[in-house]
């Protein structure tokens, strides 16, 4: 007989019964749709304006200005790199919208290009600032919301405009993209070039996803919400809208619509790139055949 003292063999764990493990892991699966379809439809209720806060406050969070101020020194990615080479490859001025901590701007700097940066972070304004003293280079870093009408420098335009870092997908409805690239084209030079990378969608819109996105657009109106939500909306970090596009001739719409003519560029693994350029406009067209 043991004595009190003496420890007792471990008692082995239930078995789950042959019921138990499939209803678990059914009710785990329920809830895990539950919760992305709440995320889904959230999305119809913050409008453009409210969204764009919302970025505001991420990208002001120290460790966000941090992680990227820690990659501003690298250079700029293939794709970048493949755009910028095949079409502007003779270095002047060039406007980078969305510029964060400046790691687009400073590899452009050191390419030769004369910069001006853009971002409606202050925090990391200061972060871009900091980073070109350290490369040891001069840049224009300005602080301003690209989803805004801007105005650079009277009568200033550029031979390059860059939006890279897919902040195109991060703007947050058509009608703001569409107006944030009739603001590009207004500091556009004549034969220069806008470059803009975007998040693509790995597979076609399905059925059940358009009925979803029907309701969804009801929730919008019912709410008073965001009614330019799109197929293609979601959230990106819990916090940011970003639109991933279900193929290029949505970009390329959105730019004709702007005054643009596009040309796509694709580098499989890596985002895919438009490349806009001067398009007359109707009246600029009829003008020159009456001529």
């Amino acid at each position: 007989m043991k004595s009190p003292s003496e420890p007792r063999p471990a008692q082995a764990a239930a078995e789950p019964t042959e019921w138990a493990r499939p209803w678990r892991l059914e009710a785990t699966r329920r809830l895990l749709l539950a919760a992305r379809g709440l995320e889904f439809f959230s999305l119809a209720i913050p409008r453009p304006d409210d969204l764009i806060g919302s970025a505001h406050r991420f990208y002001a969070k120290p460790e966000v200005v941090t992680g990227m101020a820690e990659s501003a020194d690298a250079d700029l990615y293939p794709h970048e790199k493949a755009a910028l080479e095949r079409f502007a490859p003779h270095p002047t001025d060039a406007l980078v919208l969305g510029c964060g901590a400046g790691r687009e701007a400073i590899a452009l700097v050191k390419r030769g290009w004369s910069v001006v940066g853009l971002d409606a972070g202050p925090a990391l304004i200061e972060a871009a600032k900091l980073n070109a003293a350290r490369a040891d280079v001069r840049i224009d870093f300005r602080c301003h919301d690209i989803t805004r009408p801007f105005h650079v420098d009277v009568d200033r335009v550029f031979d390059l405009v860059c939006i890279f870092g897919v902040v195109y997908s991060l703007i947050p409805s058509r009608p703001l993209r569409v107006a944030t690239l009739r603001t590009c084209r207004t500091h556009l030079a004549p034969d220069g070039v806008c470059v803009l990378d975007f998040a693509a969608r790995e597979n076609p819109t399905s059925p059940r996803e358009l009925w979803a996105h029907r309701w969804r657009q009801r929730l919008a109106w019912a709410t008073r919400g965001n009614r330019d939500c799109q197929i293609g909306d979601h959230w990106f970090a819990g916090v940011l809208c970003m639109h991933a596009f279900a193929h290029p001739d949505e970009v390329s719409k959105e730019a004709e619509e702007a005054g643009f003519h596009t040309e796509m560029l694709r580098d499989p693994g890596y985002p895919p790139v438009a490349v806009l350029t001067h398009r007359p406009h109707p009246h600029e067209m009829s003008s020159r055949d009456a001529d």
